[in-house]
């Protein structure tokens, strides 16, 4: 479906006169959104009178942190491999004994999706035969939430891009490009199982803007710091979903956080 969705949008915004006029990520935002609304609320009333050890509903009560990390760490591992012959190693490090009440499959897609960007940057970056450098996660937990911190060594994203990447259906890729593409079957929280007919190392350009809002859709936050010629800190905090809750609504992006000159180095990392 999302296949479906990006090719659309991508030939909306080819009209050279319509497109620009359009407005199409605000409606996107607010479609996406009530879309996640509707598969929550349905997903967890299913899995109300479903009942599973650990799990109320749709949301697993201890979530583990690290093991969600090794999952997303073994799929984008597995594309990348696919994709370029070679992926480069993480680490984790922090509290890795960290648990939180959260819906799996939304930190799987998170995690999975800014594994994949820092994994392509890396391996694209350094195309001198060396092993790649590694992207390195770091957890932090708080009382009320929870940051991943995943720093990587991919080059950066170039100041004319950095108000494209919240952008539904920006990508870098070219579609003609075909090594980007593998074979094996994807699966998006929101439109299930049957979403896409490929894992993808990128090319729809939905990655990063709905990984924003499924952390924003829960009162989290996503944020890039961007260091261009060195490599991205890519910053996930995430609620725990206890207590009372509201649903938030979709705000416009905050621009990307740039970092440059020698100063900064200490601070950027």
């Amino acid at each position: 479906m999302l296949d479906a969705l990006a090719a659309g949008l991508r030939e909306c915004n080819s009209k050279a006169f319509v497109g620009p006029k359009l407005q199409l990520n605000s409606f996107l935002e607010n479609m996406l959104t009530s879309r996640i609304s509707r598969r929550v609320l349905a997903e967890q009333h299913i899995n109300l009178h479903n009942r599973r050890p650990g799990y109320i509903g749709v949301i697993c009560t201890h979530l583990n942190l690290c093991d969600a990390v090794d999952f997303a760490v073994q799929r984008a591992t597995q594309v990348s491999r696919e994709t370029y012959g070679v992926a480069p190693e993480v680490t984790c490090t922090g509290d890795l004994q960290s648990t939180i009440p959260y819906i799996p499959t939304h930190l799987d897609y998170m995690l999975y999706e800014l594994l994949k960007n820092a994994m392509r940057a890396v391996v694209e970056s350094h195309r001198d035969g060396l092993r790649p450098p590694a992207i390195h996660i770091r957890i932090c937990e708080a009382d009320t939430d929870v940051t991943f911190r995943i720093s990587d060594q991919g080059g950066g994203i170039l100041a004319e891009d950095l108000s494209k990447v919240w952008q539904y259906g920006y990508t870098t890729i070219n579609h003609q490009d075909s090594s980007t593409f593998s074979g094996t079957s994807d699966t998006n929280p929101v439109w299930g199982a049957e979403s896409g007919t490929q894992y993808r190392m990128g090319g729809l350009g939905f990655g990063l803007p709905m990984s924003r809002l499924y952390a924003e859709y829960f009162g989290g936050r996503l944020q890039l710091v961007s260091m261009p010629g060195y490599g991205i800190d890519a910053y996930l905090n995430l609620k725990r979903l206890e207590g009372d809750w509201q649903e938030q609504q979709a705000e416009p992006a905050a621009p990307l956080l740039t970092v440059s000159g020698d100063d900064t180095c200490g601070n950027a990392r």
